[in-house]
């Protein structure tokens, strides 16, 4: 059920205030849990990339796992910064507002059916950077509909961001 799913600038407001940011940053997300199989440590990995070509670029980092103490510890200086908040687990409820505080949506999965939250985040107009595995071929055209980049490449993630960024 889309219906919940679409842009909303009261929503968009009230997230980026509690993180501490403003409309002109651009925000970032990620939805997925922080297993092995999202690949979530390569969106952490391009973020000092990211940082230091626009430090106006911020990130919402959704979901927990086994990795999320790993991904914390590299992110440090980042979280410290005001660049990087991880949410935690956020009920379904609750996404689309941080959807619409968000401007570009990734998934860095390795592997996948068709992913709801790239659904949702499309529905929410959300400019997408997705791995090229089968199931996000289904819904994006590289450079179309949003932009695909090659799995486990947090060089070529980072430089797709930044792409949207400017």
């Amino acid at each position: 059920d889309l219906n919940g799913f679409k842009r909303d600038g009261s929503r968009r407001r009230k997230i980026r205030r509690e993180c501490g940011w403003t409309n002109d940053d651009i925000v970032v997300i990620s939805l997925r849990n922080h297993r092995p199989i999202y690949g979530i440590e390569y969106l952490v990995d391009a973020i000092p990339r990211i940082v230091k070509r626009n430090n106006d670029t911020r990130f919402l980092i959704l979901g927990e796992g086994p990795l999320t103490k790993l991904f914390k510890a590299k992110a440090d200086r980042f979280i410290k910064s005001g660049h990087v908040r991880f949410m935690g687990i956020v009920p379904h409820e609750k996404v689309a507002d941080y959807l619409n505080a968000a401007d570009i949506y990734v998934s860095t999965s390795f592997s996948d059916g068709t992913s709801a939250s790239l659904l949702e985040a499309m529905a929410c107009s959300l400019l997408v950077v997705v791995t090229e595995i089968q199931g996000n071929r289904e819904w994006v055209e590289d450079g179309v509909s949003g932009v695909l980049v090659p799995v486990g490449n947090s060089e070529k993630l980072a430089e797709k961001i930044l792409l949207l960024t400017n």
